[in-house]
């Protein structure tokens, strides 16, 4: 049989720290999100545990009725210590 992953990262979020929420835009973007891989067959559930990646995929895992488990492996690397205003740039 063959099996799917499914890799996303996170819907918009009001910021990049660990307990940051999603902004509006983001509550849209899990519930469409939702919807799109309802019918995907999804069995299992594997989140960071940061606030924005799993009120991302909240909405679906309501739906589907299957447990999440939360992975500390899946957390961001620390870019830096402090604040940096140019993370974004290339």
């Amino acid at each position: 049989m063959t099996k799917k992953l499914y890799i996303i990262r996170h819907c918009s979020a009001v910021g990049q720290g660990q307990d940051a929420p999603l902004t509006r835009e983001g509550e849209g973007q899990a519930e469409r999100l939702a919807e799109f891989l309802l019918d995907s067959k999804i069995e299992w559930i594997v989140s960071s545990p940061y606030v924005r990646a799993r009120l991302s995929i909240e909405p679906l895992v309501k739906r589907l009725n299957v447990g999440m488990q939360i992975d500390a492996r899946l957390s961001e690397r620390v870019l830096s210590t402090g604040h940096l205003d140019n993370w974004l740039c290339q």
